[in-house]
């Protein structure tokens, strides 16, 4: 038996993250091919920051078939000045349990959100390595908004000396702003008040 369930980044256990972290790389592999899998840990940490943010509410549904998800929905409802009336989905149906119903049973907890915050309008996402997400909107009625394209360097094939020339500011900039790296969430002790 097919069962929604949803999961909270900051009560769910290590075994239902384990089995999110599973889905998730196989939505990856078919979204992001050159891409490597995610780690857990990464998986844990994007979770528990989207949990932290104050201005955004996400919420993550899960349909499971005994131990696997086969389905999800992640949904996200900013509370901003702008864009009162839109909320943003992330619809994913794994690739060997499509065309079950499982995107209409998720749409249906979308639509409940979508009223429960007074939202009129919804954004997916669909990506041209997974064709399935666009041709299910289509079949939804809904019209492409805005395109996009990721462009990816490859760090590897730059000239030598290229990526600090490019790091290599003025002083006036640098008293600004800080070139910074973090691993895991943006950490508290840097988020101004």
């Amino acid at each position: 038996m097919i069962e929604l369930k949803k999961l909270d980044p900051l009560t769910a256990s290590l075994e239902e993250f384990q089995k999110y972290h599973a889905f998730i790389n196989v939505i990856q592999k078919e979204d992001w091919p050159d891409d490597p899998p995610r780690s857990l840990e990464y998986v844990i940490n994007t979770g528990k920051s989207r949990a932290a943010m104050k201005d955004v509410i996400w919420e993550n549904w899960c349909l499971h078939d005994n131990e696997l998800i086969v389905a999800r929905v992640l949904v996200s409802v900013e509370n901003y000045e702008t864009n009162r009336h839109v909320i943003t989905i992330y619809l994913n149906i794994h690739p060997e349990h499509r065309r079950r119903g499982h995107a209409k049973r998720l749409l249906r907890k979308v639509l409940e959100i979508a009223e429960q915050h007074k939202r009129g309008l919804v954004i997916a996402l669909t990506a041209d390595t997974a064709p399935a997400g666009e041709i299910f909107a289509q079949r939804l009625g809904a019209s492409q908004g805005i395109e996009t394209h990721t462009n990816q360097l490859r760090l590897a094939n730059l000239k030598a000396g290229l990526l600090e020339t490019w790091t290599n500011v003025p002083k006036t900039i640098t008293d600004e702003y800080e070139l910074g790296c973090w691993e895991n969430y943006y950490p508290e002790s840097d988020i101004e008040n």
